[in-house]
């Protein structure tokens, strides 16, 4: 199973709630007759693959998970922000130099945004210029 998020891809932004989500389609393939329960797993891309790792820890299906395939997910947040603001990548004690996709960038700004007291006139001000 692999998840597409809709927050993140129609409103740019990063939903918690979207880990529920893959709890319960999980959920609701382990319900299917004709799938085979010690086959399901989750997979994900990026933030995608992030989430995907965080739900299949979860006590309702961790026991279940056969699998977890995540390509390119982000271990720590702190870290993640820092490489994005300073366009940089950083593995171990190499850095180079890294040009963010604009989702990405998108997707940090209005996480960003969003924890200013007033973010929706934010959010105004800005699409409209």
């Amino acid at each position: 199973m692999f998840h597409w998020s809709p927050t993140m891809g129609l409103h740019k932004n990063i939903d918690y709630a979207e880990v529920d989500n893959l709890v319960h389609a999980f959920q609701y393939l382990q319900s299917l007759d004709y799938v085979g329960n010690r086959k399901i797993g989750i997979g994900g891309f990026c933030i995608g693959a992030s989430f995907a790792i965080v739900a299949a820890t979860d006590p309702r299906i961790r026991d279940d998970v056969v699998f977890v395939n995540a390509f390119g997910p982000y271990f720590d947040a702190k870290d993640l922000f820092y490489q994005i603001t300073s366009r940089s990548w950083i593995y171990g004690t190499q850095t180079s130099p890294w040009n963010p996709d604009s989702l990405t960038l998108q997707v940090f700004a209005n996480e960003l945004i969003e924890t200013l007291e007033d973010s929706e006139n934010v959010k105004s001000y800005i699409t409209s210029t």
